[in-house]
């Protein structure tokens, strides 16, 4: 009697699916494959980009130390060169995509191993020690990652002064593309100012939801410029930065303490 193949029901239960268990393993396999090859394109996308920014920091700044002069001004321009602030505000994204990255290429290869035993391809290690140590071990690398994120939302906050900043005004040109809210009729607004110092217009990106109706396109927003770091900022923004900042700190700091602790207790018992 000639063995049938398993039918496998999609999730609305409505019409099956046939589709072999090979099959299905050979899906998930690719997609993981996809998952991992995701991250490392944005490790190595990260790594490049950050060892070239660096590399025209170092340039920029060997530049502006030929700047003979010792008034104040000049050497408060000197150190707070708008191209050195344009490099800042990148470097805040590359941390950002680096972690997300790593953490991509680490639960990738967590779950290829588990699916490479499940398939004997490698042994199986489930419910050994090794494998629970592995677990951990992943577990603290997560927690590290966030330590890692955290510190790049940290790069996105401006050190504010209320003795030198001053208020500037802006005008909102839209909502960012793509931007997704938790509220109803609220919407991560860009706004649109004029740099005090060389004229040049510019776009910024809040960080907090704001309602479409209080801020419809073309009405004004003001925001603050910080004249030490020649930058603009949103102190509502700042605050949702430094919240996000440590959230995942903490819970970096969290999940690493509990694997530690995880850890040895695995070795005590």
């Amino acid at each position: 009697m000639e063995k049938k193949a398993h039918i496998y029901y999609n999730k609305e239960n409505i019409l099956p699916d046939r589709t072999t268990r090979g099959e299905l393993q050979m899906m998930q396999m690719l997609k993981i494959m996809f998952i991992i090859l995701v991250g490392i394109g944005m490790l190595i996308m990260g790594i490049y980009t950050f060892i070239r920014l660096k590399k025209r920091r170092r340039e920029l700044k060997r530049l502006l130390d030929n700047i003979a002069s010792g008034s104040t001004v000049d050497q408060l321009l000197k150190e707070n060169h708008p191209k050195l602030s344009a490099m800042d505000e990148k470097e805040k994204y590359i941390y950002i995509i680096m972690g997300l990255g790593a953490g991509f290429v680490l639960f990738g290869a967590f779950f290829m191993a588990q699916e490479l035993m499940e398939r004997n391809v490698i042994p199986d290690m489930t419910g050994t020690t090794g494998w629970m140590l592995v677990q951990r071990l992943v577990a603290f690398a997560f927690g590290i990652i966030l330590l890692f994120i955290g510190s790049g939302m940290k790069k996105k906050q401006v050190k504010e002064n209320d003795y030198m900043d001053m208020m500037i005004p802006g005008k909102v040109v839209g909502e960012v593309p793509g931007a997704k809210t938790l509220t109803p009729g609220k919407a991560i607004l860009m706004i649109q100012y004029t740099d005090p110092y060389d004229g040049s217009v510019h776009n910024y990106q809040l960080a907090q939801e704001l309602s479409r109706k209080k801020h419809p396109v073309g009405s004004e927003y003001p925001l603050y410029y910080s004249r030490e770091q020649r930058k603009v900022y949103d102190p509502g923004s700042n605050k949702v930065n430094r919240k996000t900042e440590l959230f995942l700190k903490w819970l970096g700091i969290i999940i690493c303490l509990v694997s530690v602790l995880s850890i040895v207790m695995l070795f005590i018992m």
